[in-house]
């Protein structure tokens, strides 16, 4: 096995990916950019979730945008839901593991918040519900979607915003993923601190 013909292939494989999903996630996130900045303007926050394998890219999406990806500024009001240990055996213990996110959101939620969730695999009961009691609550939601994404994308309503990647190899959508975060990040600060793109 040639290992270095096999890592660059990853390489080019990886590329090839994100020239091709460039054009398509532009245009909506530059959309959700600019109605994450509407919500935080109105002291609004953002709420993140994710399924299993995105759990990790969702908390460090919130660690950016409440300190910084490059550039000094003041940090932006945003919380990783999370499924800490205690949190997970009171819900297993008095409802059901798929409220995780929901309950979160029915607590935590405010009609000028905004859930941004990604989902890489099958979408799990908990992030249907997520977006249901996002949707109960008032808040709009950003999904970031893998090519299995089809029955969450049909409960977003018009005022969401759907970002697509299509793309069959797992590590390939989370390398767009983390891609289109901090695509996101950098157009959040373009937007809030007037820089020039």
């Amino acid at each position: 096995m040639d290992l270095i013909a096999r890592i660059n292939q990853h390489c080019a494989d990886s590329a090839t990916q994100i020239l091709q999903h460039g054009e398509e996630l532009a245009t909506p996130l530059a959309l959700a950019a600019e109605k994450l900045v509407e919500s935080l303007l109105q002291d609004g926050k953002i709420l993140l979730c994710a399924d299993a394998h995105g759990q990790a890219l969702a908390s460090y999406a919130a660690s950016r945008l409440l300190t910084r990806l490059q550039q000094a500024r003041p940090g932006l009001a945003a919380l990783h839901l999370s499924g800490d240990a205690g949190l997970l055996a009171a819900l297993q213990a008095t409802d059901s593991l798929d409220t995780a996110f929901a309950r979160q959101i029915e607590v935590l939620g405010h009609q000028q918040d905004a859930l941004l969730l990604l989902c890489s695999d099958q979408p799990s009961p908990a992030l249907l519900q997520a977006i249901a009691a996002a949707h109960e609550r008032g808040l709009m939601v950003i999904a970031l979607v893998g090519p299995e994404g089809a029955a969450l994308a049909a409960q977003l309503q018009e005022q969401d915003v759907l970002l697509e990647v299509h793309c069959a190899d797992p590590a390939r959508v989370h390398e767009l993923y983390l891609l289109a975060l901090h695509c996101l990040c950098d157009a959040l600060d373009c937007l809030l601190l007037g820089v020039e793109a």
